[in-house]
């Protein structure tokens, strides 16, 4: 089932701005976990990205959808309740530790207990 927008110009408008303080929670967190690793995430920002809303083909519930396309690229979804999951590409080899790729910061959890870790690969050949 395709994820189209599905909520109106007025109450997209208001989800985004309800929704602010946890998005920029998470951006945050993301952030900081990026450059613990020397990665900086200047592009990534609330005010940065793209919204639109999804429906969840089986609860029904309408999430919010944050992408950022540019210099950086992810998503976070801000589903009803306060859950998330959120993914911005990395795609670099890990400074410290020879043989393996960043792929990715996640994230993923409740507004009270977000949890994060960078996705680690064996560097492609």
């Amino acid at each position: 089932m395709n994820a189209a927008a599905t909520m109106a110009g007025d109450d997209l408008a208001e989800r985004i701005a309800s929704e602010r303080v946890l998005g920029e929670k998470v951006i945050a967190a993301m952030t900081g976990l990026a450059d613990k690793h020397g990665v900086g995430l200047t592009g990534l920002g609330w005010d940065k990205a793209s919204f639109s809303s999804a429906k969840d083909p089986f609860s029904g519930e309408e999430s919010l959808v944050a992408r950022w396309a540019g210099k950086v690229r992810g998503t976070l979804s801000l589903r009803p309740g306060g859950f998330i999951y959120g993914e911005v590409d990395i795609c670099q080899p890990h400074p410290t530790k020879p043989g393996l790729w960043m792929e990715a910061v996640v994230a993923w959890g409740h507004s009270d207990q977000i949890k994060m870790e960078m996705r680690l690969l064996d560097t492609p050949l």
